[in-house]
């Protein structure tokens, strides 16, 4: 493989004082070099980076590289998925020692466990239970991989246990037979999967109710969520307390099974019983059309006022990537990212009666993220204040993620970090509610003479300490430097920390 580790010392200062360092840097040639997916940091332990090779005429071969904390290489290992071999997902475990990856065939799962700590590689065949079984949503819960699926077209949740290949079918339990799991997730600290199931016996006026199942199979009763007739819950997240006591925010909307979000709620359960939930419009919040340049701005809150004084509510519907509630002191915070869905149109021929017609259709091109909302609650549910900041990405993902890493700030505050293209952002929230943007500049590429001519995909994930993993892939230039390539197309890692 071939790829080239730079170390770069510059700091960069800007007017709110904040500095960015930019650390050590590898590149991988995209021509040449394993193709690289995905960058799992897991803490002072380093990161791994997997990559697939889609090679025409044989297997897919996969990677798995180990890095030091210095972006030095430990060890790589690989294997190659057979022909007819479904990829289901890959998952990492709570506590960062092994990377899981699940296939399977028309009979068997097979499971490769990468063993972090040894950086050994192991495989294990189970036969399965139920051929018939389909599954599109996996998480990992106490040595079990949980599937979200349907058996005999009814929802059911696979815990297959990956040391003793046991099989369990836990049929999600319902009101109505067309009744379905919205989503779910797993809380490793409480080791309860959050199941949300729309239910109801009129399913176009169907409710949302919270399931928490142990890993042993066992499910609670079911918590209806929705308490107003006026609003449907559309998604959410948990956040525990405790073992007895827990927080949900997420999204509602107020046209029945909308996917559209009109604002967010927050409710709070203890032993099993609501002790309340209050929702807030985003038609209330004072500043979540700040993101637009001033005349956009100015042009929609005359629309929304003019729709209010006609009794409308809820006028503003956004979509939203919802993160879990978040804790910040005894207050609560929830934060949204904001997108679109967008298309292109393509032009292509056909032949009728060896005649050519052309034609032209509608292309999914991914979603452009526009903003976040953030919205801080007190103990008891109420608006505290909200806050908007712009985050339009150079790159639209085409499926829906959340971009922001969120972490604690020096200072006691909350700041939450992105990249765009080939620069480095962050939104602070100080403790004293007040927001400040850092924009960190581009992200350094190291040779002298380097020209970025196209950045595609970038992501930032928190590391460890003060470090960040920022990665992507570019196109570059150089004419100046005789040890690299006048132009390369390439995969980067870069450290990148961050003081005050």
């Amino acid at each position: 493989m071939k790829y080239s580790i730079l170390f770069i010392c510059v700091v960069n200062t800007f007017l709110t004082f904040s500095q960015i360092i930019n650390g050590e840097r590898i590149e991988f040639d995209l021509r040449t070099d394993e193709r690289i997916n995905r960058v799992i940091p897991i803490g002072e332990k380093g990161f791994v980076t997997l990559g697939l090779e889609n090679i025409k005429g044989a297997n897919d071969i996969f990677h798995i590289s180990k890095y030091s904390n210095d972006l030095e290489k430990e060890s790589s290992v690989e294997f190659e998925r057979e022909s007819r071999i479904t990829n289901h997902t890959t998952l990492l475990s709570a506590d960062s020692s092994q990377i899981i990856f699940l296939f399977s065939n028309r009979k068997e799962w097979i499971l490769k466990v990468y063993n972090i700590d040894d950086q050994s590689l192991n495989e294990k065949v189970i036969e399965k239970a139920d051929a018939g079984y389909q599954p599109w949503e996996y998480l990992l819960i106490d040595g079990k991989i949980a599937m979200n699926g349907f058996q005999k077209r009814k929802p059911t949740i696979l815990l297959l246990d990956m040391t003793t290949g046991d099989q369990q079918f836990v049929l999600v339990p319902g009101i109505s037979s067309k009744r379905v799991v919205e989503s779910f997730g797993v809380d490793n600290k409480n080791e309860k999967v959050t199941i949300f199931l729309r239910d109801g016996k009129d399913m176009k006026k169907a409710t949302m109710h919270l399931l928490l199942m142990d890993p042993g199979g066992e499910i609670s009763t079911s918590m209806e969520l929705d308490k107003d007739p006026n609003f449907s819950i559309i998604d959410g997240a948990v956040t525990w307390f405790n073992e007895h006591s827990f927080l949900i925010a997420g999204t509602y909307g107020v046209s029945g099974r909308t996917s559209y979000a009109s604002g967010y709620y927050l409710s709070r359960w203890t032993d099993g019983n609501q002790e309340f939930i209050t929702y807030h419009s985003f038609t209330d919040f004072a500043t979540y059309l700040s993101y637009l340049p001033e005349r956009a701005q100015k042009k929609m809150e005359k629309r929304v006022e003019r729709k209010k004084e006609k009794g409308a509510t809820d006028i503003i519907r956004s979509f939203v990537a919802i993160h879990p509630v978040l804790l910040v002191g005894d207050d609560y915070r929830i934060v949204g990212e904001v997108y679109y869905p967008t298309y292109r149109t393509e032009t292509y021929t056909s032949y009728v009666n060896g005649r050519a017609v052309t034609s032209t259709r509608q292309v999914f091109d991914g979603y452009q993220y526009t903003h976040a909302a953030v919205l801080d609650l007190d103990e008891s549910g109420q608006k505290i204040k909200d806050y908007c900041f712009s985050m339009y990405l150079h790159n639209k993902p085409f499926s829906v993620i959340k971009n922001l890493r969120i972490t604690e700030d020096p200072d006691g505050g909350m700041r939450m970090m992105y990249s765009t293209g080939s620069r480095l952002k962050a939104t602070t929230i100080t403790t004293d509610k007040e927001m400040t943007e850092t924009d960190f500049g581009e992200i350094l590429t190291g040779h002298e003479g380097d020209k970025v001519r196209y950045t595609g995909f970038t992501n930032c994930s928190y590391w460890y300490g003060d470090s960040y993993l920022v990665y992507g892939t570019q196109s570059i230039k150089n004419k100046e430097d005789d040890k690299v390539a006048k132009k390369r197309s390439i995969f980067f890692i870069n450290k990148i920390s961050y003081s005050k």
